[in-house]
């Protein structure tokens, strides 16, 4: 999910090249044409992984509870990821450049070092919980009323991180787009 976004949704500002000027001189907002650029990259992005992950999960037979962490998780992480591809996308754009360049440049290296460690504390959110409700199964014990809530409290976790840093990154995108306008 992080290469696809670094690679197609990271450049989309950039791919304006010197015509981004128009964009400016528009009747549209800076802020409603970074959410357009977010939009157009969430779909094919979130489609593509939920698709995988669900047929991926369901030729190997994974539990059924897993299955839909995994898909809800995936919605949240298609969120985060997305969205700091675009953010991050706004403030360091090269309008120059190929969208190849784009996304090797400073700001595709920044996207890319901070979606994994986006993507290492989800495993660590998610892992752990998932782990401990299969040792459950297995042996057949009832998970205590404590391991409940500390799953729940990861699950939680993860997903207002998640949302957390899709909005901060768009934020932050929408007032870099906005000072290059000034």
């Amino acid at each position: 999910m992080a290469t696809i976004a670094v690679r197609f949704v990271f450049p989309a500002v950039s791919i304006e090249g010197h015509a981004f000027w128009i964009i400016r001189t528009a009747p549209i907002s800076l802020r409603d044409f970074l959410w357009s650029k977010f939009w157009t990259g969430f779909v094919p992005v979130f489609v593509l992984t939920e698709f995988l992950t669900i047929v991926a999960n369901e030729f190997l037979g994974v539990e059924p509870f897993l299955k839909v962490i995994a898909a809800i998780a995936i919605v949240f992480m298609s969120f985060a990821l997305v969205g700091m591809a675009t953010g991050l996308g706004a403030r360091y754009p090269r309008f120059g450049a190929d969208v190849s360049q784009a996304a090797g440049s400073y700001g595709g290296v920044t996207f890319m070092l901070q979606a994994v460690l986006f993507i290492i504390v989800m495993i660590i959110l998610l892992g752990w919980p998932s782990s401990l409700y299969l040792v459950h199964q297995v042996r057949a014990i009832p998970l205590t009323v404590g391991q409940e809530i500390w799953m729940a409290t990861c699950f939680a976790t993860a997903a207002g991180l998640s949302v957390t840093l899709w909005i901060r990154s768009m934020r932050a995108g929408v007032q870099a787009l906005q000072r290059m306008g000034e």
